[in-house]
């Protein structure tokens, strides 16, 4: 079944404001959920898992100063925030996404092993998410759908919304064309992690 990208009508008595909470990433998240998942295949039953953070890093626009990031309201439109909107290590909140999130957070695995150990993958560093292919793959599994529409996101991996609620309505997809009403701009950032099993 092929679909074409219908926008959703936002109700805004559900706005709120958006920060780190730890107590919204339960980790019953449905694995096919997970997005710092690296790839999933609707096929796969194993749990020998690759396993990513990842950080949004987020921008509003005004006439005056363009695209920038918000100085006034960072309460409703963070520099920075983690998928799930799972919590990241207290450090600076400005700057690039290592100074952000320098320090590993925690990892959601969907299995537990007793004693593991969590790091940064060899020679992993902050990259950009230009195919946003883990999101298709989500939304596919969902709605059991494949999907025709713009492109997910620009050529710098932007994605473009009205508002930033709109961000998180699993019923709307990335879109990476940005329309003269969009106010609030974001990208995806991951780093891969390894897990070190006890001897």
């Amino acid at each position: 079944l092929l679909v074409r990208y219908q926008p959703v009508r936002e109700d805004p008595k559900k706005s709120k404001t958006i920060e780190d909470d730890s107590s919204l990433a339960s980790s019953s998240l449905p694995i096919w959920e997970d997005e710092e998942i690296r790839s999933l295949t609707i096929s796969s039953q194993s749990y020998d898992l690759e396993f990513c953070v990842v950080l949004y890093e987020v921008e509003v626009y005004s006439p005056r100063m363009k695209w920038h990031r918000s100085t006034r309201h960072q309460d409703i439109y963070p520099h920075w925030i983690r998928a799930h909107r799972r919590s990241i290590p207290k450090s600076s909140k400005t700057g690039s996404a290592d100074e952000r999130c320098s320090a590993l957070p925690r990892i959601h695995a969907h299995k537990k092993i007793d004693g593991e150990i969590w790091k940064w993958a060899p020679r992993s560093n902050w990259e950009i998410d230009r195919i946003r292919s883990r999101q298709m793959e989500i939304y596919a599994h969902s709605y059991n759908r494949k999907v025709v529409g713009p492109d997910a996101v620009d050529d710098e991996g932007w994605e473009y919304a009205t508002e930033f609620d709109r961000l998180y309505d699993p019923r709307r997809l990335p879109r990476g064309i940005c329309k003269f009403t969009d106010r609030v701009r974001r990208r995806r950032w991951f780093r891969s992690v390894s897990r070190v099993k006890p001897n």
